[in-house]
């Protein structure tokens, strides 16, 4: 009888440990893999800083004479609008990062330098940055510092926004 207990008191554990093992390892494994992806953008961003040259020499050198100017000025015309973009996000959050970092500072909020470099990092996400920024700072200064202060770095926030 005591067998027949602990045998199903046992399946009954693992049963459980196999249903709760995995929740418990996917906070975990989200924050591992939002780690992993960026890193991957970044080697790969690198990786198409170092080799560019080298793929559209490649690819002009598929095309055929007659063509492959006008291949080249596009080229040429696709660095140019991408380095311009990447400037003005990069311009674009460190406003918004020490906009936000020192007001926060200024009004005595724990964190704010921290809170400025998340507010920084969102801004290149377009549409949808400061929709994940946002609450994040609000809660933490809501947690840290009280309502007013709350309150007034929602304003600081819209207003930056």
């Amino acid at each position: 009888m005591a067998r027949q207990l602990a045998s199903v008191l046992a399946s009954s554990a693992g049963a459980v440990a196999s249903v709760i093992g995995p929740q418990l390892l996917s906070g975990p494994k989200l924050i591992a893999t939002a780690i992993g992806d960026g890193l991957l953008i970044v080697l790969l961003a690198i990786g198409w800083m170092l080799s560019s040259d080298e793929l559209e020499r490649f690819v002009l050198s598929l095309m055929p004479p007659s063509v492959s100017g006008d291949w080249r000025d596009a080229f040429a015309d696709i660095g140019a609008r991408l380095s311009a973009y990447v400037q003005g996000v990069v311009l674009n959050g460190a406003i918004v990062g020490v906009v936000m970092g020192a007001s926060l500072g200024l009004m005595g909020v724990p964190y704010a330098l921290l809170l400025g470099f998340i507010a920084a990092i969102f801004q290149a996400i377009p549409m949808v940055g400061a929709v994940i920024s946002g609450p994040v700072i609000l809660i933490v200064v809501l947690a840290t510092s009280g309502w007013e202060k709350m309150l007034l770095a929602l304003a600081i926030f819209v207003v930056v926004q």
